[in-house]
């Protein structure tokens, strides 16, 4: 009974609109398991140097019923796969909520279980952005990693991807995104996660309040390739960046 009270309650989804001017440039390529996430292609020609890859991202607690009999680990078997196959084909971002929490451990390969130095990997070098922090920032007080915390962290070390969380103008301290409205209790579980060539399109990253939900809502503006957007007006130039909300 108590299992039939539990799918009774409400539960988090995915839901993607896309703004009339990007629609033709925007193709849903697939969904993952139970739901959890689902892959668009952004056409380059939007303003890229090459097509943008978004991995809209909902995945349930650990123990949710809504994640079937393998309890979790195959969609994150199966959302690993995938970015590890796109982050070749273009920029890759995932965002979403993802009810992991990380703390502060790195995202880089040097940890225990990946026994890598991390001083021969600097993913984060260019000419004119400044280099990300290799340690980020966090808010969440939880000292260790749940269990989809480290299964987030493994999916960065398997695919070059990096938490932008703690580490993007707007959000340096990588504020909570959410606020247990029944009792005490905050914590980070929404992220965005860039790979190394699209982490430096990142302009800015803004953690809302939406009063409507316990989540914050996670406001992340892309930069565009001016010289694929045609110079007008100063008020449109001002404009000539993607934004996406979770």
């Amino acid at each position: 009974e108590s299992a039939t009270q539990e799918d009774r309650q409400p539960r988090g989804g995915i839901a993607v609109y896309v703004a009339n001017t990007l629609a033709p440039s925007v193709t849903v390529l697939l969904t993952g398991p139970a739901n959890c996430y689902a892959l668009l292609r952004i056409d380059g020609a939007v303003g890229q140097d090459e097509d943008m890859y978004l991995f809209a991202c909902y995945i349930p607690p650990q123990g949710s019923p809504a994640l079937g009999r393998e309890g979790g680990s195959g969609v994150w078997k199966a959302l690993a796969e995938e970015v590890v196959a796109t982050v070749r084909l273009g920029h890759v971002f995932v965002v979403g909520d993802l009810n992991a929490r990380t703390a502060t451990f790195p995202d880089f390969p040097g940890t225990t279980s990946h026994p890598i130095d991390p001083i021969e990997e600097e993913p984060f070098q260019s000419s004119d952005a400044a280099p990300a922090q290799s340690q980020r920032q966090s808010r969440d007080t939880l000292q260790q990693p749940n269990s989809w915390g480290r299964k987030l962290l493994d999916l960065c070390i398997s695919s070059s991807l990096r938490i932008a969380n703690g580490r993007v103008r707007g959000d340096e301290q990588g504020q909570v995104t959410f606020i247990n409205s029944s009792g005490p209790g905050t914590s980070l579980v929404d992220y965005t996660l860039a790979s190394p060539a699209a982490f430096y399109l990142i302009e800015e990253m803004r953690i809302l309040p939406a009063p409507e939900t316990d989540h914050s809502a996670v406001q992340l503006f892309i930069q565009r390739n001016s010289e694929q957007v045609p110079s007008q007006t100063q008020q449109q130039r001002r404009k000539r960046r993607l934004s996406c909300s979770n």
